[in-house]
């Protein structure tokens, strides 16, 4: 796996533990796309600063960190973990993410949630 990809990954999870997405125009490409299924795709680094801002509202303290990384080709997949308390309660998930870069930054994000027993038991994360 090339360090870029890595750093780039490391980048985005930094933005969503810290809630600083000043960064975002430097690891995003313009035409960024996010498939995430979550109704309309994410574009761009103003949508991809609503998706921090969203997780920073549904999880207090909330930490992200990489489990796993695998890079082929011009993509990137990774295993990350999310701590976070939820109305005071502590709450893991973790998520499998793809993403594909292009000329140094990322232009596409596909997701998955692994939801834990508290999230499943609770309802999915607020998104707004």
């Amino acid at each position: 796996m090339t360090s870029a990809y890595r750093d780039s990954v490391e980048r985005i999870t930094k933005m969503f533990s810290t809630g600083d997405t000043s960064t975002a125009a430097a690891v995003l490409a313009p035409n960024y796309l996010d498939h995430q299924g979550l109704g309309e795709p994410v574009q761009g680094s103003g949508g991809f600063e609503d998706v921090v801002a969203a997780a920073r509202r549904s999880y207090d303290e909330l930490a992200v960190r990489i489990v796993d990384a695998v890079a082929e080709g011009d993509k990137i997949a990774v295993r990350l973990r999310w701590n976070g308390r939820r109305g005071g309660k502590a709450v893991v998930r973790e998520t499998i993410d793809l993403l594909r870069l292009e000329n140094g930054k990322v232009v596409e994000h596909w997701g998955s949630h692994l939801w834990t027993s508290e999230e499943s038991a609770g309802g999915a994360p607020s998104q707004g």
